[in-house]
This record gives structure tokens, sequence and C-alpha cells, in this order.
């Protein structure tokens, strides 16, 4: 099967975008939320590749997932553990470091990290959402079923304090959803309605929140945030299908093939590394005067930070897998 290289390049503007996001972040500037998409980019681009995916072993599924998940994660976690203790010591203690491992906390300066605890959730749904939607058509039932799963999960983010947000996880759903009836969305002009109905929501968000500058206070403040959530699920959908036109209208011999594929492979540990040297102890602007050569190294740095870690973690992988098959032949 041909690798699908418009998810490649939608896949990269979405890791572009989360740095953007953080640098905006630290000068405490509003296109920090917009360009957070990325991160809902990642979970919709992760549900649509699973949508049409045939699963014959969950078990050896999530043992290969969750090691390709979880591991750099680990590996990263002791390392920076080990950077705190020697360099800025009594800045995080045990409980942080058993949470950040629980994937119930995160490490200070390592608060983008929270979108592992996502991850893994999403790829733990996998199994209902096949059986939920094993049927090709859309009808009565599966409408009622998205919106079900929807409201599930948009209850369970209120009743856990947004410890997870619901509305991110219905983005990997929605996702997954969409790549499933992708052809009865076209057929039925659907995917235009639901075009439409995301540039008028986002609109009035936007009218909301810059033009009238409307602050919202209490419960009010708490609809108007979920509102604001939903508007980005509808946006980091738009952007995902404008994106692969895009790509389309300019793969010919302008994206080079090679590129996108040394991207994919460093995507996940980019996202891991970049914070620190940003809105971290260890942020570039909070030791040079200068933003530009600040964003310079940062970029230095974190592509040798997360080859390194891609490095170390497939020598790890390796060795655990060498280790697994001689046990096995000792056994035998």
């Amino acid at each position: 099967m041909n690798k699908d290289y418009s998810i490649s390049f939608v896949r990269f503007i979405a890791m572009f975008f989360i740095i953007l996001c953080h640098i905006f972040q630290y000068f405490d500037n509003e296109a920090a939320w917009w360009f957070n998409v990325g991160v809902q980019l990642f979970l919709f681009i992760s549900g649509w590749l699973y949508a049409n995916k045939k699963i014959n072993n969950y078990k050896q599924f999530y043992a290969k997932e969750f090691i390709k998940i979880l591991l750099p994660y680990y590996i990263y976690l002791i390392i920076i553990s080990i950077v705190y203790n020697v360099y800025i010591p009594n800045i995080i203690n045990i409980k942080d470091i058993i949470l950040s491992l629980s994937l119930c906390g995160t490490l200070k300066g390592l608060s983008h990290l929270w979108f592992i605890r996502y991850i893994v959730l999403c790829y733990l749904l996998l199994p209902l959402l096949y059986k939920v939607f094993k049927e090709e058509k859309v009808n009565k039932k599966t409408i009622i079923n998205i919106l079900v799963l929807f409201f599930i999960f948009e209850l369970f983010g209120l009743l856990t304090k947004n410890f997870i947000n619901g509305t991110w996880i219905n983005c990997f759903i929605l996702g997954f959803i969409v790549n499933r009836y992708k052809l009865v969305l076209k057929k039925n002009l659907l995917s235009w309605t639901i075009v439409i109905l995301s540039f008028i929501l986002i609109g009035i968000e936007i009218v909301i929140k810059y033009i009238f500058n409307i602050k919202f206070q209490g419960i009010l403040s708490m609809i108007f945030n979920k509102y604001c959530n939903i508007c980005h699920l509808l946006l980091c959908t738009l952007l995902f299908f404008l994106l692969r036109k895009i790509f389309e209208i300019l793969k010919k011999d302008k994206i080079k093939h090679h590129i996108l594929d040394f991207t994919d492979k460093l995507s996940y540990y980019i996202y891991i590394t970049h914070h620190i040297y940003i809105l971290g102890m260890l942020s570039f602007f909070n030791y040079i005067d200068s933003v530009y050569l600040s964003i310079i190294l940062i970029m230095i740095v974190t592509l040798t930070s997360s080859y390194l870690l891609f490095l170390l973690t497939n020598f790890l992988k390796k060795f655990l897998i060498t280790n697994k098959e001689k046990t096995v032949y000792a056994q035998k």
C-alpha cells in the first residue's frame, strides 16, 4: 500500500504549529490559542489513520503501540529528572515523578506532555469504535451513536474537571468517523454542510472574543470555553482537508517525499523535546536577548535532542526485543 504523503504534510504543519504556539505562549500572545490547533490535528490524524485498519490481535497491537508511545516518553522523563536533580535541585519531588510516570501529571516545564495521556486513552478506545462503527452505511443508528459518544466524552471532561478534555478525545473520534464514512459524506454533500457550519461557529467565536471583546463570568465562562473548544475541533477538521488539498496542488516536484519521511520519523520526538527550550526551565528566551537567535537555537537544539532521543529509543527497543527472543529461545 502506497504511503499517503498528504497526511505526512499535515503532520509536519501540525508539528510546526505546536512549536509556534509555545513561542507565542511565552510572549503571552493570543495567537498561541489558534496555533494550538496543531495538537488537535495530531489527534484527528491518529483517528483518521486507524479508521480502516484491521487489528487481529489487540494484545500485540497495544504492546507495539504503547512501547512506541511510552518508551521515548519514559526515557525523556528519566533524563530530565536527572538534569533537574543535578542542576536545579528541589524543583521536583518523588510525587511529581510518580504522577508523570503514571500519566496523571507532568513535571515542571513539561506541561505539554498531557498529550501522552490522551493518545493512550484514544488507542484504548479503538475496540469500541470498531464495534460501534462497523457498518459502512450511515443511518439513524450511526448518527445516534456518534452523538452519544460525543456527549459521553464531553460529560466525562466536565466530571473530571478537564483532567481529560472530552473535546480533544472527540477530535480523535471525529477523525476516525470522517475517514470511515468519507464516501458517504462526499456523496451526500454533508462535508460542505460541515464546512459552512464550521465557518459560522468559528466566526461567532471571533466576533465575541475580538470584536465585542465580551468577558463571561461563572458558568457562562465555562460554557463559552467549551464552545471555543468545539470550534477548535471544527477548525482542525477544516485545516486537515485544506492542507491535504494544498499538498495535492504543490506536490509536483516541490515537496520531496524524503523530507516528509524524515519529519514523520521525528515528529513525535520533536513534540516531546521542544517545550523545555521554549517554556521550560531551559528556555533560551530567558537567557538570550535576541528573539531571532533564540528561535534559531531552539530549532537546532530541538532537532538534535529529538534525533538523539529517537536513536536511544530505537537502541533500547532492539535491546529489549533481543533479550525477549533470547528468553523465549532459552525456555524452548
